[in-house]
Parts: C-alpha cells; structure tokens; sequence
C-alpha cells in the first residue's frame, strides 16, 4: 500500500473559537492526555502510514513542541515521515482548498501512489487500511467517509451531507444548513491518486475556486467516480464548544471509552510526558471520572475529565467538567458544567455553573 498522508490543522479553527483562539484546532487538547490530532495521526500510523504533512496555518508553535520531530509516533525518518508544512495564507480563516494550494510543493515532491486527507476536529477509530481496500474494490477515483449522525443545532457549516446511490457512489455533496435530523455526514477523509489531486487542485486554482467540496467536486460528480465509505465506529466531531464538553462527557461511558481508546489493534499514541501518578490525599473523593496522571485530588471529583498535572485544593468539589492541563481548583471552590483551559486557576470559594447544554467556560490562564 504505497500511501501518502496530509492532514489540516487549522481549517476547523472557527467551529470552536473559544478553543482556538491560541491554538490550532489539531493542538487542542481532548480526552484527559491527548491532542486532538493524535487519534488522526494515530489511524495512519496504524495503516502502515510513514509519510504525514501537516498543514498549518497559525498558532502552530504548540502544535509544533507536541509533535516535536515525531518521534513518539514512529515518525522521526530520514525520508518522509512527519512533515510540518510552514503557513501558507494569510487570512483569519483557511478553507481546505487553500491549505491544499499552499501544500503543492510537498505533493509534487513525493512519489507515494495514493493520499489520504483529514481534518483534525473530527475523532474516530477508523481502520484506513480498509477503506483503502473498498477503495480498491469499487474502483473509485475518490473515497469519501461518512458516518449516519444527527445533524444538531451547533453542527459546524464545515459539515457535507452527502447523497448516495445503492451502490454507494455519491450523486450530492452538500451544505444545507440547519437540515436537523439524521443525515450521511462526511467526515472529510478523502482518498485518491495523488497524481488526481494535484490535477483537482491545479484545475480549481485555475478557475479562481474558493471551494474544494462545493466548486472542486460537487460539480463534477457525473464524470468522476466518487464512492462513499460507511463509517460505523465511535465518532466525536468537535464543532463547537458545546459538543467539545460533550464528548468528553460521552467519554465518561465504557462502551465509547473502549471503542475508542482501546480497540483491537488501534492504539492511540501521543507525546510521552514523564508524569508521576495522580495522588489521592486523606478525604478525596472520585466517582466516575478520568483523571490523568500528575494530578492531585485533595476535594472531591464527580463526573469530570481532568488532564494532568490538575490540583483540587481540599473541600473543592469538581462535577461534570473538564478541566486542562495544570489548573488548579483551590480550597472550597465548586465547579459544575465547567470547561476550563489550560492553566487556569479557580480563586478559594469561587463558585462557577454552566448547563450540559450550554458550559460555562475559563479561558487559558484565567483567574477567576
């Protein structure tokens, strides 16, 4: 399988702004002690993946010290392996077609036969491998992935429905606004020739396209042949703050834990950080939690996803939140329906409530 990889760091910036606003979306953390870029990488890591572009917008640089030279992903190579592309637009916002503009140079210098494109603010166990092998069998030009999800109220306008036939070859892609209910959602994994692609993007840079999905593809699929690809597994899409807080409290469910992080043969790697265990001090309490390593627990913790090195002062009670690497609860503090950001510190006393539909959120570094 002679596969070459890129994946979009930024172009989900705006879903969730809160998160994003010193961050890429692919640098934001999820899960207790992961990146959401991790379980991306992680999947092509697992299908035998040993060359992954990343293309970066702005606010790389901590998205640039978690991957590092790639190491903790296998990726530290002399030919390929993980490749940082520099930004390349200077605009507040990046659509896919641009990224992919300015990643032409890395396209045309690889030899691989096959890419694979993702997003960074969409979390799945998928098994690339065999996608790839439907790939092959239905003889597409292009595999696109979908999943059956609900279209909610606070679903990103990033996401594409996309109408198929019984043969699963796409007759539509499209943006169709606040369509509620149940639809084929793509989870914009895309797979072709690489020779395909530069084509495709060298054809709409030439008429002036903004658009890879709307302008580049929709119109063209009665003379392509593009096939769609049923993903069935766990699936979180990040697209606003209230489904951020919402996965993780999804997490908190065996079933999707195990689904997702512990599924046969699809481990998910990240940076290896030399932490030492969470300690449980005289009096705390933790129920139905996931707490990190480093942590400290003096109060008690119900319901939460905390990452590590988070300190619970004694007499603070955490519940049905989450909070990011190296905040500190202090002493007699409440939090519930909480999402806080990295660093941020809640003040002795201080009580903070937010609703499951609607969490109150700390930005970065915040004392509150």
């Amino acid at each position: 399988m002679s596969l070459l990889a890129l994946i979009f760091a930024n172009t989900a910036d705006a879903c969730a702004p809160e998160l994003t606003r010193a961050r890429a979306m692919a640098s934001v953390p999820f899960g207790g002690r992961y990146h959401m870029i991790d379980f991306t990488l992680s999947a092509m890591i697992n299908a035998g993946i040993t060359t992954i572009g990343i293309a970066t917008r702005d606010h790389y640089l901590p998205l640039s010290e978690h991957l590092g030279s790639g190491r903790d992903w296998d990726l530290h190579r002399r030919d390929g392996g993980l490749v940082l592309l520099p930004p390349n637009c200077g605009e507040n916002t990046q659509t896919r077609l641009q990224a992919l503009s300015g990643s032409l140079p890395f396209l045309q210098s690889r030899n691989e036969e096959h890419i694979i494109l993702a997003d960074s603010n969409i979390i799945t166990a998928i098994d690339i491998s065999e996608m790839f092998t439907t790939h092959q069998k239905t003889g597409a030009d292009i595999t696109t992935t979908y999943a059956q999800t609900e279209y909610t109220e606070d679903a990103c306008g990033q996401n594409v429905i996309i109408d198929m036939d019984a043969q699963s070859r796409v007759t539509a892609l499209g943006c169709y606004g606040r369509r509620l209910g149940r639809h084929n959602l793509g989870l914009n994994i895309w797979l072709m020739k690489r020779e395909y692609l530069i084509h495709l993007i060298n054809h709409a840079i030439a008429r002036g396209h903004t658009s890879f999905t709307r302008q580049a593809l929709a119109p063209r699929l009665g003379e392509i042949r593009v096939f769609g690809y049923s993903y069935n597994g766990y699936c979180a899409r990040i697209s606003s703050l209230c489904s951020y807080y919402r996965a993780h409290m999804e997490l908190l469910n065996a079933e999707n834990r195990r689904a997702l992080l512990q599924a046969e043969g699809k481990p998910v790697y990240t940076r290896v950080r030399n932490s030492p265990a969470t300690k449980y001090t005289a009096g705390a309490v933790a129920g139905n939690s996931l707490i990190a390593d480093g942590c400290v627990i003096e109060g008690e913790v119900q319901g939460s996803v905390l990452f590590r090195g988070v300190r619970v002062g004694r007499g603070a009670v955490v519940r049905n939140s989450v909070i990011m690497p190296h905040s500190y609860i202090a002493p007699d503090a409440a939090l519930e329906c909480v999402v806080a950001d990295r660093g941020v510190v809640a003040r002795e006393g201080a009580r903070l409530c937010g609703r499951e539909d609607y969490p109150f959120y700390i930005a970065q570094g915040a004392m509150v």
